[in-house]
């Protein structure tokens, strides 16, 4: 290739990132507004993670979350992971946990303040589950001890 070529190559991967980023705030920004269901919840020292729906689209799935404070103390977030988990915890030999990198987050909150409520999206690459695969949202304050550990089989 020539660097001519490169760079034509070079722009067009660009504008398609961009489309694409483009493309998951829209679909984010959709399902927020117009999404009603409730797949599970996690209740924790006065915070609550929802998980309020799974949306699989081309080659990824939305995870639609929503977090509400309850307690009299604001909640930093330090970080919000996704795994897919295999086995029995129990039975730690068997037990398996990958992480799954999101590719796109729409509306992370960083602080969730007291009686406040926050939605928001993650966009992961697609996936299945297999036989006795769940998914695991952990949920984790920053300078602080609470975690939540929410389990969608």
């Amino acid at each position: 290739m020539s660097a001519k070529t490169d760079s034509v190559f070079a722009k067009s991967s660009k504008m398609e990132l961009n489309y694409r980023a483009q493309y998951f705030e829209k679909f984010s920004s959709y399902h927020l507004k117009h999404n009603r269901n409730s797949l599970k919840k996690r209740r924790k020292n006065g915070v609550v993670l929802q998980l309020k729906d799974l949306v699989y689209d081309r080659t990824e799935v939305y995870a639609i979350l929503e977090i509400k404070n309850r307690s009299t103390i604001d909640f930093e977030v330090d970080y919000l992971k996704i795994f897919k988990v295999n086995g029995n915890n129990r039975k730690r030999s068997s037990f398996q946990k990958v992480e799954m990198k999101p590719i796109y987050r729409h509306n992370p909150p960083k602080i969730i303040e007291e009686g406040e409520s926050r939605s928001f999206a993650l966009t992961v690459p697609k996936f299945t589950f297999g036989d006795k695969e769940k998914l695991l949202l952990e949920l984790k304050e920053y300078r602080g001890n609470r975690l939540l550990q929410l389990i969608h089989d």
